[in-house]
């Protein structure tokens, strides 16, 4: 303890200025929040020496026409001045005596079988860091206690000294001395910056999210959809002991990923390249914040992905090397939006300009659209004195390009920041704000920029806390290669871990998740074989491997394969449209109106027709009987290779009728047991669109009627 009191005094010998020492101690019954210090520091800012604080906690509100009750939540600036997580408190703080009282809501014994014993007075008083704890009426009532509590403190003073509140609306009732201008800036300021107790919290909540961030992980390949990853997330989280979010999540993949603030986390993960996951858990209302972009398995899934992850990943670790006191962050906003346009251009989709041109334009915000990061506290988007990127403390303009001044505000020791560039591929601001502006056009390649649209976009986020000589580093959720191992489930960790183990394998909602999974690849495997008119006799969809299917056919899109080299017509984009769909391909990433519907279905045919190959060759039970007639009709019917479009045309008259209804009576079948099942029943097809097994490859066709 000497020893560090003395290296605290040689490197504050020469500053000019007081400081305050708060010291935590290891022994539990003093370890409290330490609401009084805080109290301390908002008084000094206030600079005052004589004043009443009063602060209202959270009240509790019953939902309109409801007897439930809406979410607690508790106000933070309360909460900074007492540690206090209950509703219907209030406090106030004398700043000439340093007397902190907290205002306990009234009990009544009636409620306790309903919602358990009220805090005590003893109670509060041995958990909080405050001088007296007394009982009031609500504050809505004029005659509770707290009023003549302060009352009395105006009377005594003689009316001479302010009574200091947040808004107008909180005002003591009848009280002329009231300031509500002063209490919020000051309490801004003092929020800024950490003490050890605040940053113990916020690491514990960095290390819960961590840990549900790698759960996701482990889990992924189990997922179909964006809402299990959310759930995912809050299991691990709750699991922990923490049941509060500081956000929304935001669990998008594909071009969802391009929206900032998405939330429907509701989108399929099937033809999507990458999963951007923004979540992060609250511990004893203290914020974390942390982003991860991933892929759906433990390799990258394009080249372009894997591009566009190295070069955020590239900005993220240059801006927090540069981190310590002294730093403008918005210098480093600047040295982002540089790394990106450099990048950019060596990846050929900003072309025709030089850096400092392309710079000067703007236009790396049709990538980059949002600053670099924001302080972390009590809320994820934590106060301050000033914006952490502004130039002075009257810069109202944040998108500005001025270099910073003196006046900028710079990093200090105890702040907690967040690092968290993106690189994005927003289909809505390219083609709607950038690509027909004249100043942004010419820089942008659109010919590349078409290969990148399906990453959809990067963003990876740390949180912060800036040292006296540095930087700390509290997120520890994986990313880059220890990320990609723990996907593939080669992560020593994982290997090593009995529960994860128990978790992947044996789990029973793994278990229902995998047959979920199951049964919609069938749901969509029926619908496809429905819409192409293949007949159900011949290519069963619980055969089809249509993941597999899927997933060629998204590649094959990818590498433009597939391809128009005409326009498409109006009436064949919503078949291109409702094909993409039942695969599970966003119809944003590729324009129904640049595909042709007939190659595309040639394609998904040729896939087909692979698979029923390669599952007759090696499955014994693929016997069927035939004779030598049916052999013969067989090789006359397939005497050449038939495409989607001639399919169409060939297919027999007087067999046409019989087919229709086989199909039909089929589907009916299906139907029925559909129902006992809770199965998706399958739709009847129409006869119009019944392309018969045609449609197949020759090879397929004969290794059928074999």
């Amino acid at each position: 303890m000497d020893f560090a009191l003395e290296e605290l005094s040689g490197r504050l010998q020469n500053k000019n200025r007081d400081y305050w020492i708060h010291i935590n101690m290891p022994m539990n019954e003093i370890d409290k929040y330490p609401a009084k210090q805080h109290a301390k520091t908002v008084a000094a800012l206030l600079d005052v020496s004589q004043g009443l604080i009063y602060l209202p906690g959270q009240a509790t509100h019953i939902l309109e026409d409801s007897d439930q009750t809406r979410p607690f939540r508790q106000r933070r600036y309360f909460y900074y001045l007492s540690g206090v997580n209950e509703p219907d408190c209030a406090l106030t703080y004398d700043i000439e005596s340093e007397f902190l009282t907290l205002y306990l809501p009234p009990t009544d014994p009636e409620t306790f079988i309903w919602n358990g014993k009220a805090l005590t007075i003893d109670a509060a008083k041995a958990t909080y860091d405050v001088d007296d704890v007394r009982r009031s009426g609500p504050i809505s009532n004029s005659g509770s206690l707290i009023w003549r509590d302060i009352s009395a403190w105006i009377n005594n003073n003689q009316g001479q000294c302010t009574v200091y509140c947040l808004h107008k609306h909180q005002e003591p009732p009848q009280c002329e001395y009231a300031d509500t201008s002063l209490l919020q800036s000051a309490m801004d300021k003092a929020r800024v910056r950490k003490d050890a107790h605040e940053i113990g919290l916020i690491r514990k909540a960095n290390n819960i999210t961590a840990a549900a961030h790698r759960d996701v992980l482990r889990k992924l390949s189990k997922f179909r959809n964006e809402t299990e990853i959310q759930a995912a997330f809050l299991d691990a989280c709750v699991a922990r002991d923490a049941k509060h979010q500081a956000y929304d999540i935001i669990a998008a993949a594909g071009s969802n990923n391009s929206i900032l603030h998405y939330v429907d986390n509701d989108q399929t993960l099937l033809g999507k390249q990458l999963v951007l996951l923004d979540a992060g858990c609250e511990w004893n209302c203290y914020a974390s914040d942390v982003t991860r972009t991933f892929p759906l398995s433990g390799s990258w899934p394009s080249f372009e992905a894997k591009a566009i992850y190295d070069l955020v990943d590239l900005m993220q670790s240059a801006c927090i090397e540069r981190l310590e006191p002294g730093v403008h962050y918005l210098e480093l906003y600047y040295l982002a939006q540089r790394i990106a346009i450099r990048e950019l251009l060596q990846l050929g989709i900003l072309h025709q300009g030089t850096l400092e041109e392309i710079f000067q334009a703007r236009t790396v915000l049709a990538f980059f659209p949002h600053g670099l990061g924001h302080h972390l506290g009590l809320e994820v988007h934590d106060v301050s004195g000033v914006s952490i990127t502004s130039r002075n403390e009257d810069d109202k303009d944040k998108s500005n390009l001025a270099p910073c001044t003196v006046d900028s505000p710079s990093l200090e020791e105890g702040m907690v920041v967040t690092v968290e560039p993106g690189i994005y591929f927003n289909s809505y601001a390219l083609n709607q704000i950038y690509l027909p502006s004249p100043v942004h056009s010419k820089y942008i390649n659109q010919d590349v920029l078409k290969r990148y649209m399906a990453v959809g976009g990067v963003r990876i986020e740390d949180d912060i806390l800036i040292t006296h000589d540095g930087y700390e580093n509290l997120t520890t959720a994986p990313k880059g290669d220890e990320m990609l191992r723990i996907i593939k489930g080669t992560d020593s960790e994982a290997s090593n871990d009995d529960e994860a183990k128990r978790e992947a394998n044996d789990s029973p909602e793994v278990a229902s998740s995998e047959q979920v999974n199951q049964n919609d690849n069938l749901d969509r495997a029926i619908n496809l074989v429905i819409m192409l008119g293949i007949d159900l006799d011949l290519v069963s969809p619980v055969e089809l491997d249509f993941p597999k299917l899927s997933n060629h056919i998204y590649q094959q899109l990818l590498d433009q394969t597939i391809k128009s080299e005409t326009l498409t017509p109006d009436h064949d984009q919503d078949q291109t449209r409702q094909l993409l769909s039942i695969l599970g391909i966003d119809c944003e990433v590729f324009s129904p109106a640049n595909l042709d519907f007939y190659s595309l279905v040639d394609e998904v045919l040729r896939q087909i027709s692979r698979q029923c190959i390669a599952s007759s060759k090696s499955s014994p039970s693929n016997k069927i009987d035939n004779t030598n007639q049916q052999n013969e009709r067989d090789r006359e019917d397939m005497s050449e290779p038939l495409t989607s479009e001639s399919a169409c045309s060939k297919i027999s008259t007087n067999r046409q009728q019989e087919d229709e209804s086989m199909t039909i009576e089929k589907c009916d079948s299906q139907n029925e047991a559909a129902q006992n099942t809770n199965e998706v029943p399958i739709p009847n097809p129409s006869p119009s669109n019944t392309v018969k097994l045609d449609c197949l490859t020759s090879d397929c066709f004969n290794i059928l009627k074999i």
